[in-house]
């Protein structure tokens, strides 16, 4: 008896010992082709597409001319004669089409994908591959990966070799560029990038639809904001032209004894702009605000760091520290997407952090204080890199975290830095013609960052990085 028992056992042991080593290898198949432990529609078409199958594994002879109105599962002619898709596959072991085969689903339908690579009856056509392409490897994940981080990264001391340049008009117009290129490419990022990755549109046969579609939403923005600044412009040019008039009625009249001085509003954007040491207005109390401006934003002659500097360096922080998470989860899944989110990423950074070196040298602190501070503020970018990569590896919270980066992109690009341009365009519709050459600048930068993002959710599928 006690050896019956010892040989089921040994025969126990044996079998589930055989079990998983034919789950290791449907485990393998899932890896390299599916998304979070699971395998797909899309990743069984790439699979047979890696088999280098024939015909088309996305559409395949559905059912045949003899097969038409018929129910072609349970028709064994029709089974014979047929191309059978990925999606048929599915249907054929009753595994709904959204469905994400285990690894023992995967070996269930093992005999059904080899007759299919197999079958004559999909020949005289070259196997089509998916642009979906498989997840990279972890070198290529985190080498390429980091490479990114550091690019974007050292635009945080790019302050230190702009310094001498800042308040010339190039530097301005290359600044307003930069910023309406930002917004192209951050908005295009979330809408036609990020949100399709999100919700695994992407894999879709329909990924090229749904890209055009939310590039219309770019469209929708683009049309209010040339309408808005044209209408503006418009305006501007009836005010002025009435002011000449009254100008010329009033040219005989002596002019007043009171001289009024507004200060103009300095922001972010303006800061690296203009000499806000300047002032033309001779007055006691245009005097007394100079000194004062100097006592609290002077270059640290003994002075204290002024508590907007550290505000500076902290909310940047945070923000990196999210950049660098949206970062690690796309690298980890796809690196074409990845690097079409460093694109948006650089583009934002560089005019924000030549913004931020001004600040930070205003509110007291020293050149190698500001390039210092300003740089390891960025540093947390590694941070929050590590944190999504492993995410992306060892979760399926990859969706959720680049939803997470859309939004975000969204409000950066509408809430913060739309408003720059509009301040830009208004500082320079005070100038005498001025006004028209920044609206084509801007008109520039903003096209070019959706054209850009667009060109990337078309056709980055059909780029292979080897």
């Amino acid at each position: 008896m006690t050896r019956v028992v010892t040989f089921v056992v040994f025969l126990s042991l044996l079998a589930l010992t055989t079990a998983a080593s034919e789950l290791f290898f449907a485990e393998q198949l899932i890896e390299h082709y599916g998304q979070n432990d699971g395998l797909q529609v899309t990743g069984l078409k790439n699979l047979i597409a890696a088999a280098g199958a024939r015909g088309n594994a996305s559409d395949g002879d559905h059912h045949g001319m003899a097969c038409a109105g018929k129910s072609w599962i349970s028709n064994t002619t029709c089974l014979k004669n047929m191309c059978m898709s990925a999606k048929d596959m599915f249907e054929f072991h009753s595994f709904k089409p959204d469905s994400s085969l285990n690894a023992t689903d995967v070996k269930d339908i093992s005999a059904t994908v080899l007759y299919r690579t197999s079958s004559k009856n999909c020949a005289g056509e070259v196997e089509k591959k998916s642009s979906v392409k498989t997840k990279p490897t972890r070198l290529q994940s985190w080498g390429i990966g980091l490479l990114a981080v550091t690019a974007i990264n050292l635009t945080s001391v790019l302050g230190f070799f702009f310094k001498p340049i800042m308040g010339t008009p190039i530097y301005k117009r290359v600044m307003m560029y930069m910023v309406s290129l930002a917004v192209g490419t951050l908005s295009g990022n979330s809408l036609m990038i990020l949100i399709p990755e999100g919700f695994q549109f992407a894999e879709s046969e329909y990924a090229n639809i749904y890209a055009w579609r939310l590039c219309t939403v770019c469209g929708g923005i683009y049309l209010f904001f040339v309408t808005e600044r044209c209408l503006t412009l418009l305006l501007e040019y009836l005010e002025k032209r009435n002011a000449e008039k009254e100008d010329t009625a009033d040219a005989a009249m002596p002019p007043p004894s009171i001289t009024i001085h507004t200060d103009t509003r300095q922001d972010r954007l303006n800061l690296p702009f203009e000499d806000i040491h300047k002032t033309t207005n001779r007055s006691e109390s245009t005097t007394e605000l100079k000194n004062d401006f100097k006592e609290g934003h002077g270059h640290s002659h003994g002075t204290t760091i002024r508590t907007v500097g550290w505000m500076i360096i902290f909310g940047d922080g945070i923000h990196n520290l999210m950049d660098g998470l949206s970062l690690g989860a796309a690298f980890s899944q796809n690196l074409l997407g990845a690097l079409s989110i460093s694109l948006g990423v650089l583009s934002e950074e560089l005019p924000h952090e030549l913004g931020d070196f001004a600040v930070l040298l205003n509110s007291g602190m020293t050149m190698k204080q500001a390039v210092g501070f300003n740089f390891l503020s960025a540093c947390t970018c590694y941070i929050g890199f590590v944190a999504g990569e492993i995410i992306g590896e060892t979760t399926s919270g990859t969706s959720w975290v680049l939803l997470l980066t859309a939004g975000m992109f969204l409000y950066i690009a509408l809430v913060d830095m739309l408003p720059e341009v509009n301040a830009a365009a208004e500082e320079a519709s005070k100038e005498s013609g001025q006004a028209f050459s920044v609206f084509l600048t801007q008109n520039l930068g903003l096209l070019s960052g959706w054209i850009i993002i667009l060109m990337l959710a078309l056709y980055a599928g059909k780029i292979s990085l080897g």
